[in-house]
This record gives structure tokens, C-alpha cells and sequence, in this order.
């Protein structure tokens, strides 16, 4: 009898201790940004959607917020638990943001980091404006990956064509989007800011490995593409000198609803 249909968006609960290793963080810049945009005090509440295993909850809890961390995935959510016990002020609730019930609780924040695209287009913004406070702050950031050097992405793009010709050989990120257009086209929030914040991460073949391993198409391989494709990868930068460099570019979209 096959097993339960895998879901994309909730695949990355089958690699969550690797994701929570593996995956790339966000500059502490884009929080100070997000401070200073929503101008929010410590101890204000904060809601984060798709909180993952914690990457940007713990930035979230550095300038002293309540942060009520909605997660879907029960073991994704149990790492964030773990890994930022005594932090700060922290409730990690495994729950999808459309089916989770505010039961009249408002927020002065709502921050989305590298999840926000897996939310129903047809509730995020309306529901984000609903659970903020009058003037409270939309905060949505994404890391958008740019490798290092033409040829080592061309000899990596052929390892794809032989394995997984339907994938791209890029870093897990955001695609070449404009998240202001949506934003404004919901009409639920003033005019929108983007700001950028350039970063740089050097990878290893085997920790390179690792990373594609937690990005959701390449879970959704069978493992016959998957294996010889991760092999593949492992050998290229091997053979390019061991180190594989992405420039990183985080992208941090602030609205504000009316006041």
C-alpha cells in the first residue's frame, strides 16, 4: 500500500536537524531595519509565520520581542523549541498560518523569513493586516542566492542536465520577484519599502550537499535522480578546488497597515 502523498511545502520536515544546519541565516542588519522601521518597543508581540527551526526567531527574541513562532511542521517546530529555551519570551505552535485561530490576540509585527510563498495567496495579506495592531509592520524577507563565478555554475548546470534536467542548478532562495507589486495589490497596507543586504557564504562540496538536500523540489526526487545528482555536485567542487562560494542577497519587504 503507498504511503501518505508528500506535501513540497512540508517536505523540509523530513531533513529538519539538517535543515537547522545546513540552511543559511540572515544578516542581523535586516532586524535592526525592521526595528527602526516599525519603531515596536521590547516586550512587544510578534508573529512570525513559518518559523522553520528558528533561524530568524532568535533574532526576533535578540531585541527583546514576544514572539508567538507558528510552525507547520512538528519537527522543524520542536528544534526551534529546543534550540532557543530560554532566549526570550517564546511560544513555538505547530499550526499552518491559515488554519491558525488569533482568538482575538493582535500584533505590533508580523515577520515571515523564507516562508511566505508557501502561504495561500488569497489569505496571507488580508489575514497578516487583520492580526496587526493599527500602524503594525509587515516584515517579509527572503534570501536571494547568486553563485560566485560563471564556471563553476556552468559545471554544475551540466550536472543537472544529466540527473534532474527539470532543476536548476541555484542556491535555495527567492526567485527574481518583486514581492511589492502583491503587497500593494492586496490594499491592505501603505506604501512598501525593500531594502537589500549583500552577504557572502563559502561552501564545501559536502556541505554544498547538504544544503540542496533541504531544498523542497530536491526532496520530492526519487532517490534514483537524487543520490547520482548529489554525487555529481560533491564531485564538481571537488574538482574546482573544494570551495564553492554564494554571494547572498537578503531581500526585506516593510509595509505598514493603517493607522
Amino acid at each position: 500500500m503507498p504511503g501518505p502523498a508528500r506535501t513540497q511545502r512540508l517536505v523540509f520536515g523530513e531533513v529538519a536537524e539538517l535543515y537547522h544546519s545546513a540552511r543559511p541565516g540572515y544578516p542581523p542588519a535586516a532586524f535592526d531595519a525592521i526595528a527602526e522601521f516599525s519603531g515596536i518597543p521590547r516586550e512587544a508581540s510578534v508573529l512570525e509565520v513559518g518559523a522553520g527551526t528558528g533561524q530568524a526567531t532568535a533574532e526576533l527574541l535578540k531585541r527583546g520581542w514576544r514572539v508567538l513562532a507558528l510552525e507547520p511542521s512538528q519537527k522543524m517546530a520542536q528544534i526551534a523549541a529546543r534550540e532557543l529555551a530560554g532566549h526570550g519570551q517564546l511560544e513555538v505552535v505547530r499550526r499552518e498560518f491559515e488554519r491558525w485561530r488569533p482568538g482575538g490576540r493582535r500584533f505590533a509585527l508580523v515577520c515571515s523569513a523564507q516562508a511566505w510563498h508557501w502561504v495561500d495567496p488569497k489569505v496571507r495579506y488580508a489575514k497578516a493586516a487583520r492580526v496587526l495592531l493599527p500602524g503594525g509592520t509587515l516584515a517579509l524577507l527572503w534570501n536571494r542566492p547568486k553563485a560566485s563565478g560563471a564556471g563553476m555554475a556552468d559545471r554544475l548546470e551540466e550536472v543537472y542536465r544529466r540527473w534532474a534536467p527539470h532543476l536548476s542548478a541555484r542556491p535555495p532562495g527567492e526567485l527574481d520577484l518583486d514581492r511589492r507589486v502583491e503587497i500593494a495589490a492586496s490594499g491592505c497596507f501603505g506604501p512598501t519599502q525593500l531594502l537589500e543586504f549583500t552577504w557572502a557564504r563559502d561552501y564545501s562540496g559536502d556541505e554544498y550537499v547538504q544544503l540542496m538536500l533541504t531544498q523542497s523540489d530536491h526532496r520530492m526526487l526519487e532517490d534514483r535522480q537524487r543520490q547520482p545528482l548529489m554525487a555529481g555536485i560533491a564531485e564538481t567542487i571537488a574538482a574546482a578546488g573544494g570551495q564553492y562560494r554564494v554571494q547572498y542577497l537578503t531581500l526585506l519587504y516593510l509595509a505598514a497597515t493603517p493607522r
